[in-house]
């Protein structure tokens, strides 16, 4: 029995050993990780709810735009103007009913592109809670994970 679980206990170390959670200062942005399985990463930066990146591990790039003119910088949520920082970001749908709930059809509702989420890590995936937004009464949860 003891050897069963010994064994049980190291392939379930093993399948977590290849994902990797890394604190890092992304382009300005204190306090966003790398999640990486050894082969792909996604850059996470909670102070601006996105998933800034995802790419191949030593790439400088990958599919998601980024505006480096905003990096380092946080929304303002009583702004009239948006910020678009690029990136991977949560927003309700359909767009087209923004004005119905909110006092506003542009820019996005404050809790979804206004407001730094927050990040939970877990033992192979971080966790984005945003907070409840004041107009819909809802908040959004991601969960970013690799896959071994």
């Amino acid at each position: 029995m003891k050897s069963a679980f010994a064994l049980l206990l190291a392939i379930v170390a093993n399948s977590f050993a290849a994902t990797t959670i890394t604190k890092t200062n992304y382009h300005g942005w204190p306090n966003s990780y790398v999640l990486s399985n050894g082969t792909v990463e996604a850059i996470v930066v909670p102070a601006i709810g996105r998933v800034m990146q995802f790419k191949f591990v030593g790439e400088d790039s990958g599919p998601f735009w980024e505006n480096r003119a905003m990096d380092g910088k946080h929304p303002i949520p009583a702004s009239k103007e948006w910020g678009n920082f690029g990136g991977d970001k949560t927003w309700p749908s359909p767009q087209d009913d923004w004005p119905k709930v909110t006092p506003r059809g542009w820019p996005p509702p404050v809790a979804f592109d206004s407001m730094p989420v927050e990040a939970a890590i877990e033992v192979i995936s971080i966790r984005l809670t945003s907070a409840i937004d004041p107009h819909f009464g809802i908040r959004t949860e991601r969960v970013i994970k690799t896959k071994n």
